[in-house]
């Protein structure tokens, strides 16, 4: 049997304890045993630590993906309705994730020249050069450390959990321009 451990602290630093667990699937009293908890607490600590910086003037996540997004949108695409569809949100947080960025100095737009009422979106050179240091290239990186067959699990299982997740919020994987298996 595989174990993992699960260690951490809260925000004042004091330790929450450490568990270990055996990782498993079976079900007791209709609830995910702890062990399943404990992991789906480590996805979510590990996705927290891509994004050390939490100062009010860093890049928040949601701007972290729209950069990501138009970095790699075509012209059509690069819109803020094109940003709302692949970021699975309304217009409203992604016209506020485009207007920090233009704030910023990172992100510009221009109408439309067929339909003024659109806004094109392109990354300035501040921009181009931020994406350069994108924080998701680190993890990137270290997920290429794993072995081939690691790196494939990793996929299948990570595409199961974003489907099963996707399911209740009507996202699809068609919308994503990063898609693994297309």
């Amino acid at each position: 049997m595989r174990y993992m451990s699960v260690a951490g602290t809260i925000d004042n630093d004091l330790p929450v304890g450490s568990a270990l667990e055996p990782v498993g699937r079976e079900i007791v009293n209709g609830s995910p045993q702890r062990n399943l908890v404990a992991l789906a607490v480590l996805l979510e600590q590990t996705v927290r630590q891509i994004y050390p910086e939490r100062s009010p003037q860093a890049m928040h996540p949601g701007q972290w993906a729209a950069l990501r997004y138009l970095a790699r949108a075509n012209r059509e695409a690069a819109t803020v309705a094109g940003l709302a569809r692949y970021l699975g949100v309304t217009l409203a947080p992604a016209s506020r994730a485009v207007s920090a960025l233009i704030r910023k100095g990172f992100v510009k737009g221009e109408p439309d020249t067929r339909d003024r009422r659109i806004m094109r979106l392109s990354l300035t050179p501040e921009g181009l050069e931020l994406i350069a240091q994108d924080p998701i290239l680190r993890l990137a990186e270290i997920i290429g450390e794993l072995p081939g067959d690691k790196q494939s699990d990793l996929a299948g299982a990570l595409e199961h959990i974003f489907d099963r997740l996707g399911q209740k919020k009507g996202q699809h994987r068609a919308t994503n321009p990063f898609v693994l298996n297309s």
